[in-house]
């Protein structure tokens, strides 16, 4: 592990360098990566069934032959 500032080797347990004094990220804010935003492919999934839906529907009373 090495500081975010000076770029100082570090032991892994460490929370300050020993060098110039930056605190270092625990190790959960430094392998933290943001996840993928699902709200897309949901409401792109979600118009697809409605689209399915309402050919079926269609198709079942007669209007599409």
């Amino acid at each position: 592990m090495f500081c975010k500032k000076c770029g100082n080797a570090l032991y892994d347990d460490c929370n300050f360098c020993h060098h110039c004094g930056e605190k270092q990220p625990a190790k959960e804010e430094e392998k933290k990566e943001p996840e993928p935003d699902p709200t897309d492919a949901t409401l792109l999934f979600a118009i697809l069934i409605l689209v399915a839906i309402g050919f079926y529907f269609l198709y079942v009373t007669g209007h599409i032959h």
